[in-house]
């Protein structure tokens, strides 16, 4: 299980994962693909901070972010929205919503998938980051680690 004193959030996740950043971020490394001979690794990351604008909707903190991170990330291309505050994007109590997108870095392509909530004046952040070849390997885990958060 990963959570902090600085967050007020828990979730479980796989024990072959290493915890590779837990001071207020808590950044998750896997190898994606285990059978293969090589490292195959993929990040999941969960953060949150407070908003600038504390009466922010789901909705509204995307549309207030999405051009800063398609300009953050080269070659970026929205693959999938899953409708804000519907029961299935819940997060714990809260609703959410899920965006995936791919974009390029070092001339490999990844694919994120990042569920987003705001609750009480805060977003949380909760995004898979693979290599496009790993994505089918790994895509189930977003369901796991959203279904096991608790906020505290």
């Amino acid at each position: 299980e990963a959570g902090n004193k600085a967050v007020d959030y828990s979730f479980a996740y796989p024990k072959e994962w290493t915890v590779a950043r837990n001071d207020g971020t808590i950044e998750l490394q896997f190898d994606y693909n285990p059978s293969d001979s090589h490292a195959n690794y993929a990040t999941y990351t969960v953060l949150a901070y407070t908003l600038s604008d504390t009466d922010q909707t789901v909705s509204e903190y995307w549309e207030s972010e999405k051009e800063r991170v398609k300009s953050t990330f080269a070659d970026y291309k929205e693959l999938d929205v899953e409708k804000y505050d519907t029961t299935d994007t819940y997060l714990d109590d809260s609703p959410a919503m899920k965006i995936k997108y791919s974009f390029k870095h070092l001339d490999m392509t990844y694919i994120s998938e990042q569920i987003i909530c705001v609750r009480l004046g805060s977003v949380y952040l909760l995004t898979l980051t693979v290599p496009e070849e790993g994505y089918d390997h790994s895509s189930s885990i977003v369901s796991v680690v959203k279904n096991s958060l608790v906020f505290e």
